[in-house]
């Protein structure tokens, strides 16, 4: 039997709460890394930016658990590298000259190994960012993790300390069907209807492979659930010829039906699979030919190893919602009990109505709703609620 060639292992600083300060060689270990070991003090960005098949051990602390010795640790990292891993142990290092306990421990055991140091230069982030809006705010977002990163640095700007917690996760849908029935659509009276910012993206995204001409474009009118879908849209160079005036697909039927003459007209409702069947079922009462067409599937995040115990042992005093379904997710990772827990202290922000209302259902309390149903509305709104109160 060929013997096993062990893997390397690489011990590398960061600074807690702040993932943009990790090195470029740090950053590069990690990501060529097998498996990966980290604690509590670990920027959660780490783990979740980690391809699926990346070994993921977290090392503690637990609840009602014995934290690991470094000895204990150490253990783990070696067994892992003599299967033939290359291991990364995420760690803020005691000592960066080799004297932290846990190097101690791995050397002398015949592994190739690597300290990686990311130690910081200057003030401290938390002192820089105490008279900032949101300064030393602790900010769960639910948001999907590859749509967060902006949100993610915006809230850093403002001083907060991001928690990064996504609920839902997004992928395409190849619904063939659905496109045929679109390519087919020859009416004068055709309309494309954006219900969410993800629709208009997949949309777009599966237009260029499939059609590729944006000109074939011009012959729809097209609907916009609110302007965060509006945005979006406008980053692809089109801009909505309705919009209601509350972000909600029932205040779009109403208005769609109520200012337009959709007699033998024609809809592409571009949706999710999680999406409602209010525009499919409003809109052929006034005379719509309805043609669904599925860009997206929404499906509900698993937290990685150990990231139920960092949210439970320092929870969040802000936590962001930024669709119906992520608060959907939350129920998925943690129970009842641990989420009354977890919003006892916390003010809950939502990004429009339908988040509104779908957190009321749940018998949440909003403590504040964007006005601008973007992004950048959500934090304005953030902003504005803790203005003096802090």
């Amino acid at each position: 039997m060929p013997k096993i060639e062990t893997g390397n292992v690489f011990f590398i600083d960061f600074i807690p709460g702040e993932p943009d300060l990790i090195t470029i060689r740090g950053e590069e270990r990690l990501l060529a890394a097998d498996a990966v070991v980290y604690d509590d003090q670990v920027p959660q960005e780490f783990i979740l930016g980690l391809p699926e098949i990346v070994h993921k051990r977290y090392v503690g602390p637990e609840p009602e658990e014995d934290t690991p010795s470094p000895e204990e640790i150490a253990a783990i990292i070696v067994d892992l590298a003599r299967k033939g891993l290359h291991v990364a142990r995420m760690k803020v290092l005691a000592s960066t000259d080799g004297d932290d306990p846990e190097i101690g421990a791995v050397k002398g055991r015949g592994l190739r190994m690597e300290i990686i140091s990311g130690r910081q230069v200057g003030p401290s982030a938390a002192v820089e960012a105490a008279n900032l809006p949101l300064g030393g705010l602790r900010v769960m977002v639910t948001r999907p993790f590859d749509q967060a990163h902006e949100l993610y640095r915006n809230l850093r700007e403002l001083g907060a300390e991001v928690l990064a917690y996504p609920t839902i996760y997004t992928e395409i849908i190849e619904d063939d069907g659905g496109w045929a029935a679109f390519e087919e659509v020859e009416q004068e009276n055709a309309w494309l209807v954006f219900t969410s910012e993800n629709g208009v993206e997949y949309f777009f995204s599966q237009y260029i492979d499939r059609i590729g001409d944006l000109r074939n474009l011009g012959a729809f009118q097209i609907a916009a659930v609110g302007s965060g879908t509006a945005r979006a849209l406008d980053e692809h160079g089109f801009a909505p010829d309705v919009i209601p005036a509350k972000a909600t697909v029932e205040d779009l039927a109403q208005e769609m039906t109520r200012s337009l003459d959709l007699r033998d007209a024609v809809v592409v409702r571009v949706r999710g699979n999680l999406a409602d069947d209010t525009l499919e079922q409003a809109l052929p009462r006034a005379g719509a030919t309805v043609y669904p067409l599925t860009v997206y599937r929404t499906e509900y995040a698993k937290w990685p190893e150990g990231f139920r115990a960092m949210l439970m042992d320092r929870p969040p005093q802000a936590i962001l919602f930024t669709s119906g379904s992520t608060v959907d997710g939350l129920y998925r990772n943690l129970s009842e009990d641990e989420i009354a827990s977890l919003t006892a202290e916390a003010q809950l922000f939502s990004l429009g109505p339908s988040v509104s209302k779908a957190l009321t259902k749940a018998g949440l309390t909003v403590a504040r709703e964007a006005e601008e149903h973007t992004l950048p509305g959500l934090l304005a709104a953030m902003i504005d609620f803790y203005r003096g109160r802090r």
